[in-house]
């Protein structure tokens, strides 16, 4: 960590599938995952757009229909948490 530098959540880092993957050491509310899969999707949608070849393009358009339909599920959830708690 830089001077003046502030991490908002200590961080664990992960090998997963052959990708280093960072977590958080709180668990993230579910809000805070479905934007995370929002933007997933708005940047898997943009590299799509700008892909040289049609299977990259594939590739990418499939990645952010994944995380459309990951976003639609924890909005459910979301959903189910607020009417267990309420």
């Amino acid at each position: 960590m830089t001077a003046g530098r502030k991490r908002e959540r200590p961080v664990l880092t992960t090998r997963v599938a052959g990708k280093t993957c960072v977590m958080a050491r709180d668990d993230p509310s579910t809000q805070e995952l479905r934007l995370e899969q929002l933007r997933r999707s708005d940047d898997e949608r943009e590299a799509a757009q700008r892909s040289d070849s049609p299977s990259a393009a594939r590739a990418h358009a499939r990645r952010a229909e994944r995380a459309d339909y990951l976003s639609e599920k924890l909005a459910e959830r979301e959903v189910a948490e607020r009417e267990g708690n309420g």
